[in-house]
Formats: C-alpha cells, sequence, structure tokens
C-alpha cells in the first residue's frame, strides 16, 4: 500500500473495502505511511487468511480446491452474494435451496457420516 509514496487516492470503494478487511485503524496505517507489513502481521490483522512456509502454496492452493468442489456451490453462491454487500435476495437465495436439494442432501450425509454428495449448479 504505498499511495502516499506515489500521491495516489485510491477510490472510496477500495479503502472501504479495506477498512471493512484490517479496520480503521490498519488502513490508516497502511495508507498514510505506505510502510511495506511483513507476513505475521498481515495475518494478524487480517489482510491475509493464511501464512504459508516456502514451497507449499501449490499444494494448500490444490487442497483448499478440493474442499471448496465438495461443498454446496449454492451455499457458496448465496453467501458470496452476501458477503459482497448484495442483501436484498434473501428470498431468492431460500427459493434455490429449497429447490436444490442441498439441505436435504447435506443433513443425510450429516447423519450418515458420509461426506455429502451436492449436484446443484449455478445454471438455473
Amino acid at each position: 500500500m504505498t499511495p502516499a509514496k506515489l500521491g495516489i487516492v485510491y477510490p472510496a470503494s477500495a479503502t472501504r473495502r479495506l477498512v471493512s478487511l484490517v479496520g480503521p485503524a490498519t488502513a490508516k496505517y497502511l495508507l498514510f505511511s505506505g510502510e511495506l507489513i511483513d507476513a505475521g502481521r498481515a495475518l494478524r490483522t487480517g489482510l491475509v487468511d493464511e501464512v504459508l512456509p516456502e514451497g507449499e502454496l501449490d499444494g494448500r492452493v490444490a487442497e483448499f480446491a478440493r474442499i471448496l468442489a465438495s461443498r454446496s456451490q449454492l451455499t457458496q453462491a448465496a453467501a458470496k452474494e452476501f458477503a459482497n454487500g448484495r442483501t436484498d435476495r434473501d428470498a431468492y437465495w431460500s427459493e434455490r435451496a429449497s429447490r436444490s436439494g442441498d439441505t436435504a442432501e447435506g443433513v443425510a450425509a450429516f447423519l450418515e457420516r458420509r461426506p455429502p454428495r451436492f449436484t446443484w449448479s449455478t445454471s438455473g
């Protein structure tokens, strides 16, 4: 974050996202000072979610991709919209959930102690 070093003014939307991610104090520190922070501080402030040892990134990416692919795509799509501030579609996602079968499959899998087999797709 070097806007203060370069005379750049970040758009308000980007600044708001940074503030919501790391809080106002850390956002101001980063934006005003333009100082670099190390991985440990980035992790503590919420700027990054994980810090991995060197050479482990590809394996972690593959593992996380497998995890996401095994979860309900419907749940992920709805959560993405809600997390991005689109909170006006509760009824839409509730209706999609009731038609998808994901909830029934998820609960059945939990009770049967097996991995769920979700079938919902982003189309429709």
